[in-house]
């Protein structure tokens, strides 16, 4: 993963994870903004580019630029971008088309055009359901095309933002709640460290930090 810490507020910040390396490369080296991307330090996300805002039961599409305190992200999942207003309006041009065929003249003719719009509204409500990746924080949420990334990406974005969040420090410090989650910790630092987000010096101090305390 290259270093993108010039995107982030606080130049002491660690960076964790990236969701879009690519748009995120290609923005920093262009000022081009194609597509939206997620980049995760130790204290911050930053969402920026053309991703999708929860509204309701639904989405919208946007052009975002925010910042949220890792402390604040509440989960991440998959969700379907349903356009549900066309398939409304495909059942209603169907329904109209059928009675318009069961009428002579000119009514015929109306209900055949009427049947074939229910048609072509139908295929395309089925081929514009979007699948997104949702990132939910405080106060609301930020989706991107799953299709922008590959599968690998956004599992390890995954991880990693978990295990960031797992291992966020209390006032600064690793804060350790009996000699049994020892174990653990180290399990997590070791994930981290397995995963790019800290390097081998800062793993063994934190390790020592851990068995120290």
């Amino acid at each position: 993963m290259k270093d993108f810490k010039q995107l982030f507020i606080d130049s002491n910040e660690k960076q964790i994870a990236v969701l879009g390396e690519s748009y995120l490369q290609n923005f920093l080296n262009s000022g081009d903004l194609s597509k939206g991307f997620c980049a995760v330090s130790d204290k911050r996300a930053y969402f920026k580019g053309k991703c999708y805002y929860r509204l309701g039961n639904s989405f919208k599409s946007t052009s975002e630029e925010k910042v949220v305190d890792l402390k604040d992200i509440t989960g991440t999942g998959f969700a379907l971008i349903n356009p549900i207003s066309y398939f409304v309006i495909s059942i209603v041009s169907l329904v109209l088309g059928m009675f318009f065929m069961t009428v002579n003249g000119t009514a015929r003719f109306l209900g055949v055009l009427l049947l074939l719009c229910a048609i072509g509204i139908g295929i395309f409500y089925f081929i514009s359901k979007i699948k997104v990746f949702e990132i939910t924080y405080s106060g609301g949420s930020m989706a991107f095309k799953a299709g922008n990334y590959t599968t690998a990406e956004i599992q390890n974005f995954q991880k990693s933002l978990r295990i960031a969040k797992d291992t966020i420090p209390a006032e600064g410090k690793v804060v350790m709640t009996s000699n049994s989650s020892i174990g653990d910790e180290l399990k997590k630092y070791k994930e981290l460290l397995d995963a790019g987000a800290i390097s081998q010096e800062e793993y063994e101090q934190l390790k020592r930090k851990s068995i120290i305390n």
